[in-house]
């Protein structure tokens, strides 16, 4: 019985979640530049 571990869901996860937010915060940060 396998059981895929908490953690590993959270690490595989987590880069999306970091990319999402630099992603975000680039984009009001250009936003604030240009405008």
């Amino acid at each position: 019985m396998f059981r895929v571990h908490p953690a590993l869901i959270i690490a595989k996860s987590l880069p999306v979640y970091i990319a999402a937010g630099i992603g975000i915060v680039a984009h009001q940060v250009l936003s604030s530049i240009l405008l």
